[in-house]
């Protein structure tokens, strides 16, 4: 997680005066979990638009404690709390997409950011 959300502070798509207050509220709150994937969604009315941020780990990474499923693939949400539909239309978009496991084993071949950019765009 603390991974996820320094990338976000790198990117510039959160405050690094944020930084902290968002990884903390992200490892209070309980992620979804599917074949391969952890999805935590996080409010944070601090910022402007929603952002995400995608992980992968070939290996795999549990976010349970104990060790529990390990995930290939973590996704970190931040929004204001003012667009339900649009978190909606993002995790569903995300649902269909890795549904299949062949589809999760295509972007697990991605090794840049545009690469994952394209595999969405694409799929």
């Amino acid at each position: 997680v603390t991974r996820l959300v320094d990338r976000l502070a790198d990117q510039g798509l959160i405050s690094p005066g944020l930084q902290g207050d968002v990884l903390r509220a992200a490892l209070r709150r309980e992620g979804l979990t599917g074949p391969d994937v952890w999805l935590c969604r996080v409010p944070e009315p601090a910022i402007k638009r929603s952002v995400g941020c995608l992980g992968l780990f070939p290996e795999g990474v549990s976010f349970a404690e104990p060790a529990g499923e390990r995930s290939r693939f973590a996704f970190l949400f931040l929004d204001r709390k003012e667009d339900p539909d649009e978190r909606i239309a993002v995790s569903s978009r995300i649902a269909r997409c890795l549904h299949r496991r062949e589809t999760r084993d295509m972007l697990l071949q991605c090794s840049q950011p545009g690469d994952v950019a394209a595999f969405f765009a694409d799929n």
